[in-house]
């Protein structure tokens, strides 16, 4: 293992902002997804009491953000030496733990104020080592493990498989969902600080994405038919289809028995 390499390999894996197959992608778009459903949410509950007589689409939309969250849970917490997850990340700081030296975290401060930069590494990585304690990424692993184990399992067994029954379990409460990208988020946010010098904050700001809610989609009943023409229109297509690489045998024709004349 040459440090140097094993060092950029994890900054790589971090990455520097939001953007391609990185750490720091992934848990951006967790975040930002979760503020949109806190919006949402607070627009549903407190819309008009016609608006909310059919929760058809709240259920959608509800299920559809616990799965994407669900699967970015999964993703980050995938340990697997094929991945680029942070509980690889994670592992691979406890099994190299000389490579997180305070050297390194102190190039990345700069010289500003070398005193508050070494009680910060001594308050994440452990206090007066040259290296990070290796008790500390272990500790960590365990903790994304065990905060995400819920939210994985109902992932691996409904989401991305079913089980050998076929049984689809329960989707966990929305709460647990938001435990484990909070979960996510908190270790993201330490190994952001000490590899790449980063300081993150959890929350994320967005351009004022409500407004979208501020005006009728469907003004009219004339507009609401139309929609709803449209939606048939659809399923009938999809009904009169043919089956994709199916061809249906031809029912064979039979002279008419003796009996039958």
């Amino acid at each position: 293992m040459d440090p140097d390499q094993e060092w950029e390999t994890w900054r790589l894996w971090l990455g520097d902002e939001p953007k391609g197959d990185t750490i720091t992608a992934q848990v951006i778009e967790m975040l930002v997804f979760r503020q949109i459903w806190d919006g949402f949410a607070y627009v549903y509950d407190n819309a008009p009491e016609a608006a909310r007589e059919d929760a058809t689409f709240l259920l959608w939309v509800r299920f559809s953000y616990a799965r994407s969250q669900g699967l970015g849970v999964r993703r980050m917490a995938d340990p697997r030496s094929d991945v680029v997850s942070l509980a690889r990340l994670i592992d691979r700081v406890w099994r190299y733990p000389t490579v997180l030296s305070r050297e390194r975290y102190l190039a990345l401060q700069g010289d500003d104020d070398v005193a508050w930069s070494n009680r910060f590494f001594d308050g994440l990585a452990g206090e007066g080592g040259r290296f990070i304690d290796p008790r500390i990424p272990a500790r960590d692993f365990e903790d994304l493990e065990t905060k995400t184990a819920k939210v994985r399992k109902w992932v691996n067994t409904s989401v991305a498989h079913l089980t050998a029954k076929g049984k689809r379990g329960e989707s966990p409460p929305l709460q647990d969902v938001h435990d484990a990208v909070d979960a996510v988020a908190d270790l993201f946010v330490k190994y952001m600080s000490l590899i790449r010098g980063v300081h993150f904050q959890t929350g994320v700001i967005m351009s004022p994405w409500p407004h979208v809610f501020s005006v009728p989609w469907i003004p009219d009943d004339d507009h609401f038919r139309r929609v709803m023409d449209r939606v048939n229109e659809s399923e009938r297509r999809r009904r009169e289809r043919p089956l994709a690489s199916t061809k249906w045998p031809q029912r064979a024709h039979r002279p008419p028995s003796p009996g039958n004349r």
